[in-house]
């Protein structure tokens, strides 16, 4: 874990998995994290945040939110991207802009803890958005798209 000095919590410093033939285990723990905090990398320079995960056809998609250290607000953010896996281990970010960014009002600073499900053709993403860092409000967003 991370803790975020500027906010008073902890974050994730990597994403790892294991793997069992059955839910009940045994499990057997992959030795290195697929997404791990990066200090050359802007969106996970303090640490990995958390991913969702859906199977494709071809792969897997990753809505990941990293952690990272914004040198001009002198404060932490957190953004949610869209990740590409063959595999499920190695993980590219999709071309483009992220799918959100911290912006103003209820999302000025962290966009992150987010879940997403498929229905029907529609994908629908709720993600926790804060306002701030000690004393922010926090917020329940939803993003569809299909």
């Amino acid at each position: 874990m991370v803790y975020l000095d500027d906010c008073r919590f902890v974050e994730p410093r990597h994403i790892g998995f294991a793997t069992s033939q059955n839910i009940d285990g045994p499990y057997t723990y992959h030795p290195e994290p697929v997404i791990k905090r990066d200090e050359q990398n802007p969106i996970v320079n303090l640490g990995a945040g958390a991913i969702k995960v859906l199977k494709l056809s071809d792969g897997y998609a990753g809505f990941h939110n990293g952690i990272y250290w914004n040198d001009k607000t002198n404060h932490s953010g957190s953004r949610i991207q869209l990740l590409f896996s063959k595999d499920g281990i190695e993980w590219n970010a999709a071309e483009g802009i992220p799918l959100l960014s911290p912006n103003k009002g209820w999302m000025s600073s962290h966009l992150y803890a987010l879940d997403v499900k498929e229905y029907r053709g529609t994908f629908y993403l709720y993600f926790n958005a804060r306002n701030g860092y000690v004393l922010a409000t926090e917020k329940i967003g939803l993003m569809t798209g299909s």
